[in-house]
């Protein structure tokens, strides 16, 4: 527990060949919480940090047998990133020049307030942590990029030729096919449509959340975002055999959004629906306008005919790579029609991206089947 608490702690190196400096700083910094280590010259400072990380060094510039002046270029040929405070009774320019070129943080002349100098390091420490804070993140953010990039690039270049092949086959480009031949071939065919949906939203999702492209608004036809986003889901439903049935009320006819995003969500709530849904069922996708917080959107509700979804499962359904488990313990039940928990994840961030919201509606008190998604966007 004590080592726990120790990382914990601000750590200072101190250098200066007098004694009296030493022990006050040391007291200074370790009454305000510090872990403090003490060397009496630069030579003696670059043995402890070979050994130990600072937050830190506050130092002396003229000392026997390494000064401040060497100390900090030692430093920076060994890369280590440490600010260092000077502290001198005697500044020269040139010490000064030298001292700032090599990368001193700050230069204060004793005597000095010992108020003054712990308000210094105290700045200096926020400022490091801030900015290498800042620093992890960008890097975070760069390599998440690169791996999203890597990922979709080795997905999608096998991927590429097994779909063209495929459909070449089912086009019977290679000769008639047996019925004991065409049923796995069509598997096949959406299992692989399927993996690039995946590899799509993942990029997507990534770009949506980082809002490193902006969106793309402008006015389109509801019915024909709707008709498009069906018309990608065809093969299924009609394998299926699920009609839909299409309702607008209130005049709804153009929503100001990204048509590409936008088309997105309404394929993923059908393909839900088409999923999860019993065949020969009715999807029901109904549109109309809202009113929320003073304010007027469009919603678009899905009703599909699947099973009751329970409130447990409603409250994470909308969470990255969240997957039900269909009404049963084992996770191999029905994963041929789980996917992987993107699509919904997908969706909220697209349309909260929009300024809108995402939700399951509260089912009737006699409820035991079907739920409705509905999703808001502001009417500008």
């Amino acid at each position: 527990m004590q080592d726990t608490c120790v990382a914990l702690k601000k750590r200072i190196l101190i250098v200066d060949d007098e004694y009296s400096i030493r022990e006050a700083l040391e007291m200074l910094f370790t009454g305000k919480g510090y872990s403090v280590r003490v060397a009496v010259n630069g030579e003696d400072a670059l043995g402890i940090v070979e050994k130990e990380d600072f937050d830190i060094i506050v130092s002396d510039i003229r000392m026997d047998r390494l000064d401040g002046v060497g100390l900090i270029k030692k430093l920076k040929d060994d890369a280590r990133e440490i600010p260092v405070v000077f502290i001198t009774a005697f500044p020269e320019l040139d010490n000064a020049v030298e001292a700032i070129r090599n990368g001193v943080v700050e230069y204060i002349k004793k005597p000095f307030d010992m108020d003054f100098i712990a308000g210094k390091v105290d700045a200096i420490i926020e400022e490091k942590r801030a900015t290498s804070e800042a620093g992890l993140k960008r890097r975070f953010k760069d390599e998440k990029e690169k791996f999203l990039n890597r990922l979709s690039h080795e997905l999608r270049t096998p991927l590429t030729p097994v779909a063209g092949y495929l459909k070449l086959l089912l086009k019977k480009e290679f000769g008639e096919i047996s019925p004991q031949q065409l049923p796995i071939l069509m598997d096949m065919a959406r299992n692989s449509d399927r993996l690039k949906t995946v590899i799509d939203d993942l990029i997507m999702l990534y770009a949506v959340e980082q809002a490193e492209v902006p969106l793309s608004l402008r006015k389109y036809s509801l019915a024909g975002i709707i008709n498009d986003a069906l018309l990608a889901e065809e093969t299924e439903i009609k394998r299926r055999r699920i009609s839909f049935d299409l309702r607008f009320y209130d005049d709804v006819d153009e929503i100001f959004c990204d048509e590409k995003k936008m088309r997105r969500v309404i394929w993923h709530l059908a393909d839900n629906a088409v999923r999860y849904g019993p065949d020969h069922s009715v999807v029901e996708i109904t549109a109309r306008k809202f009113s929320y917080d003073s304010r007027m959107f469009t919603k678009v509700s899905v009703a599909d005919r699947g099973d009751f979804i329970e409130k447990k499962e409603r409250r994470g359904i909308f969470n990255c790579f969240y997957r039900m488990n269909g009404g049963s313990d084992d996770d191999n039940v029905n994963s041929a029609i789980k996917g992987i928990g993107l699509g919904l994840t997908l969706s909220k961030a697209i349309v909260e991206a929009h300024g809108g919201k995402i939700w399951i509606d509260e089912p009737d008190a006699e409820q035991k089947s079907g739920n409705i998604f509905s999703f808001i966007i502001p009417i500008l």
